[in-house]
């Protein structure tokens, strides 16, 4: 998981950095008349509003794999509280008995281990296939037992025992594990939990509180979820949004200073030819749609009164003599003007949207996780 987010770090940090290039690129170039700077937006918006819809696929997919990190440390470290635990096979005492799947409250993993000496003797059996597995447990001594050889694996398994550090084998006892390594060395067992490695009990109980036992910790798995690995997940969230939010707003003053040139050439001008007066009243209608004066600042306000200035001109200008300081706004080039408008507009909606529901996922996630969650036979925490 955490490989996986720092590539996506890295990544999302090249690619913003090359878009922001692109656009100062752009604002810094003087060349770039405003009809150019206009193709060049619309471009621009057009390759990050992919990247933006492709990678905030893989922020909530990052979100989602957080929540199904399994915190393995949690297992050797004292428990803060109570933890919901599933049975990964039957253990039975003289007196209780638990099931394989059965949800459990693990209250205690940090038990002193019992002496070897303990008259306790449990039973853990696993019913797995078409072999039951059975484990007998004296003390904290959970010894790894193989089944006689069947006539489809006979040449597989040679030899009379296997021999542990500490504990020896016999060719007429079962194995206690989902997985055996064959090879035609000595049988092992390779499943972490064949063999009571870790000499370690765990007090646990049942949801009801009818039975409250002391289990070995291998027989149990932890239903929890990685608190670290989901608070990585909502940092990398929150950077997201911020570098978006951020790129808009850049692009948003890019656009702002292209018009702003355009509406510059047009008041230094001595005459304003059009060359279609409905299709230039029509930007000037969106963008005071864009850009409402007296509802967001006193930048827009002043925008919004250029363009009624400029409209009253143009519709009571009187044509004099052909000259250089004149100028013609063609049919095309405010077609290019409203194309990069309406794009802005439109990206700007998606991406603000798509943020909105990030932003709410996370609050949801944060406010909805914690111990309640019920631990899935498939080991996997699933969000609700």
């Amino acid at each position: 998981f955490y490989y996986i987010s720092d590539h996506f770090f890295n990544e999302l940090k090249n690619k913003t950095t090359y878009l922001y290039k692109l656009a100062e690129d752009i604002a810094s170039d003087d060349t770039y008349t405003p009809v150019n700077v206009a193709e060049r937006l619309s471009a621009i918006l057009n390759e990050s509003l992919q990247q933006f819809q492709s990678m905030s696929s893989e922020v909530f997919k990052l979100i989602d794999k957080a929540h199904k990190v399994s915190p393995v440390y949690q297992r050797t470290q004292p428990l803060a509280r109570p933890t919901i635990g599933m049975m990964l096979c039957d253990y039975k005492t003289t007196n209780f008995s638990l099931r394989a799947g059965q949800q459990v409250i693990v209250l205690d993993n940090n038990m002193p281990t019992p002496s070897t000496s303990s008259d306790e003797i449990a039973t853990a059996s696993t019913q797995t296939g078409t072999s039951t597995t059975t484990t007998t447990t004296t003390g904290t001594q959970c010894p790894c037992k193989r089944q006689p050889p069947s006539p489809s694996n006979q040449d597989l398994l040679a030899g009379s025992s296997v021999t542990d550090d500490s504990t020896s084998y016999t060719e007429d006892t079962e194995c206690s594990t989902y997985d055996v390594s064959h090879s035609s060395g000595p049988v092992t067992c390779s499943s972490t939990t064949c063999m009571q490695r870790e000499a370690r009990m765990w007090k646990v109980r049942t949801p009801d509180s009818s039975v409250m036992i002391s289990v070995p910790s291998v027989c149990i798995w932890l239903c929890e979820t990685d608190r670290q690995a989901i608070d990585h997940s909502f940092q990398l969230a929150e950077y997201f949004v911020k570098v978006w939010a951020d790129l808009l707003d850049y692009w948003l003053v890019g656009l702002v200073n292209m018009f702003s040139r355009v509406f510059v050439s047009m008041e230094e001008a001595k005459y304003i030819h059009v060359e279609s007066q409905a299709v230039l009243n029509q930007l000037f209608e969106e963008l005071e749609r864009a850009f409402p004066g007296r509802q967001t600042g006193q930048i827009n306000q002043k925008f919004t009164e250029i363009l009624a200035k400029l409209r009253r001109r143009i519709r009571t200008q009187q044509q004099g003599s052909a000259s250089s300081r004149d100028v013609r706004i063609t049919t095309i080039e405010v077609a290019k003007y409203r194309k990069v408008l309406r794009q802005f507009g439109s990206d700007a909606v998606a991406m603000s949207s798509k943020i909105n529901v990030m932003t709410g996922v996370e609050l949801r996630l944060q406010q909805g996780d914690g111990g309640s969650t019920e631990c899935k036979s498939s080991l996997f925490w699933q969000r609700y």
